[in-house]
């Protein structure tokens, strides 16, 4: 005869999956409420500090210290839309990422040091590199400190040179990730092709 067991991984996924539908964006059960927007027209999007803290020690010290007694969050660095896709790390463990969200969720990411948000939209991005988003992808990686991602978008580059420095993004590029993709010693090109591609 069978025996029922709770511990049961695939009973456990689907028990975490239907209360992470049950309390996602449940404003009745919400204990804190992020606010997005100024004065009649902000939009509040609400949240359960227990499972933020439990998924990041960003809001655990939040939660634990000066807001602990607080239930609105104001939010002026991302869109209630992004803000809402982040939050789905907590009650589902995914998210769904376009490249329109991505840079802003992993920057939500690395903001509240949610290490498995940062390492699935590293991954989104390494499978949709091409020639006209792979400097920003770059300097997105550096400033999020992902290394996989970076040396994907760096091989990216190095292999498909000539097209990338013809690239709007590329040519709006800034100092400083000019320097860095300089800094690259296999790019199968001639150092005239990069002069003049800098100069551009």
């Amino acid at each position: 005869m069978p025996v029922f067991d709770p511990l049961n991984s695939d009973y456990s996924s689907k028990l975490l999956t239907a209360i992470g539908r049950k309390l996602y964006l449940n404003s009745k059960l919400a204990d804190v409420h992020f606010v997005f927007g100024a004065n009649d027209h902000n939009e509040r999007v609400p949240a359960h500090k227990a499972h933020l803290m439990a998924g990041s020690d960003v809001f655990a010290t939040m939660f634990n210290g000066s807001w602990k007694e607080k239930d609105e969050v104001e939010i002026a660095y991302a869109s209630a839309a992004v803000f809402k896709e982040f939050l789905q790390f907590f009650y589902f463990g995914q998210v769904k990422l376009t490249m329109e969200n991505v840079a802003a969720v992993m920057n939500l990411g690395e903001m509240y040091n949610v290490a498995e948000c940062l390492t699935v939209c590293s991954k989104f991005l390494k499978n949709n590199l091409n020639d006209d988003n792979v400097c920003r992808h770059y300097e997105l990686a550096i400033l999020s400190n992902q290394k996989s991602l970076k040396k994907a978008c760096e091989t990216f580059i190095g292999s498909n040179i000539k097209a990338v420095l013809k690239s709007t993004d590329f040519l709006t590029c800034d100092q400083k990730m000019l320097a860095q993709i300089l800094q690259l010693d296999w790019m199968l090109c001639s150092e005239v092709e990069l002069f003049e591609a800098c100069m551009s």
